[in-house]
């Protein structure tokens, strides 16, 4: 059995959440899953994609990035596990390295210490560009905007039901459909992906995984599906927003030289 269920959310960091939030939410009128909030440490909000969450991220300080990279980027790939503990066992025992889960824990309503998530490095899968990890929330977690006691499958189901009652939003999105990694070692990176998700191609269920050769472990891409391509980019142009075509995929925002490229093809 894989050790990872499904990709959960996309931590994607971002300079300005405003700008992004309009363009994300406002202009592709993607539902929030998660409305923004504003914190001592981040400015912060979710966007739903259907089968994977966008969690757009503006740190207060950008220290930690290397001085060359370019936002917006992936900054970490969320994994959705069976059980944190037996999924990094799992991988562990595969050969692959993985940090000790954390969890963190905040006050729940009655002042106790209540979990909210676990996450656990896959460190073999991951790089300074970009950390893949598991995360398992808990079913209480004061924190989080849906239900308390609702388990991950249902929330999932819950997040991919809204999407598909507004239309999948201005370009009728349906959902991640692939992640494009570049990696200085690919078939290294292959066999590690295989470990995790039963597949080297797959980065979840429905999800394909396209690794070529780049000097850093980073996603360079994000390709998500669309009910009608040529109705997408007819959307897209009437909101002005610029658009390049290789064959069967449409790229927006595609000359950006090292920020993260978000593609459309049809579902």
């Amino acid at each position: 059995m894989p050790a990872s269920q499904g990709l959960d959310h996309i931590y994607l960091r971002v300079d300005d959440l405003d700008a992004q939030l309009r363009f994300f939410h406002q202009q592709l009128g993607l539902p929030l899953s998660w409305p923004a909030r504003d914190e001592a440490f981040a400015r912060y909000a979710w966007v739903n994609a259907g089968n994977v969450q966008l969690e757009l991220w503006q740190a207060r300080s950008n220290d930690d990035l290397a001085p060359t990279t370019v936002l917006p980027c992936v900054a970490g790939l969320a994994l959705w596990p069976h059980d944190v503990q037996a999924s990094r066992e799992q991988l562990v025992a595969a050969g692959v390295a993985c940090k000790e889960p954390r969890a963190w824990r905040t006050p729940g309503a009655d002042g106790a210490e209540a979990l909210n998530f676990t996450n656990c490095l896959i460190a073999d899968a991951s790089g300074p560009a970009c950390q893949v990890f598991f995360c398992e929330w808990g079913p209480h977690a004061p924190i989080v905007p849906w239900p308390k006691g609702q388990p991950t499958a249902e929330r999932r189901q819950h997040m991919a039901a809204a999407l598909a009652q507004c239309g999948g939003g201005a370009v009728g999105l349906v959902g991640l459909r692939a992640v494009h990694l570049e990696s200085p070692d690919p078939d290294r990176s292959a066999r590690v992906w295989h470990t995790i998700t039963g597949a080297a191609e797959s980065a979840a269920p429905g999800v394909a995984l396209r690794i070529t050769r780049g000097p850093e472990l980073r996603v360079a891409a994000l390709v998500f599906g669309v009910r009608d391509l040529a109705r997408a980019g007819a959307a897209l142009a009437r909101l002005g927003v610029g658009t390049e075509h290789d064959p069967g995929t449409l790229w927006i925002n595609a000359n950006t030289p090292r920020g993260l490229r978000l593609g459309l093809i049809s579902a």
